[in-house]
């Protein structure tokens, strides 16, 4: 996930649905880097929590779209999501 955060900048789209040994950490490296995110999947990644939520907030306020089924994402996560990204469907 670093060389991804680090490599493609200009990013814009990344499903990692499925990817079950994905962390926050990852995702987080990728939010920072790829500020031009605009869609991101991350169903079923278990242990993917609200860090990356508050990284997204932070880092990609164009965010539009977040897929998020089976994650151990809570509502303080999505509160913090939407302080920053004000656009995103869920």
């Amino acid at each position: 996930m670093k060389a991804i955060g680090v490599g493609l900048t200009l990013l814009q789209s990344l499903d990692v649905t499925l990817c079950t040994r994905l962390t926050d950490m990852g995702l987080s490296v990728v939010a920072k880097g790829c500020c031009d995110l605009r869609i991101l999947r991350m169903a079923a990644c278990k242990f993917v929590t609200d860090g990356v939520l508050v990284a997204l907030s932070k880092n990609c306020h164009d965010l539009e779209e977040l897929r998020l089924e089976l994650t151990s994402i809570t509502d303080d996560g999505l509160i913090s999501l939407a302080s920053g990204c004000h656009h995103t469907k869920i």
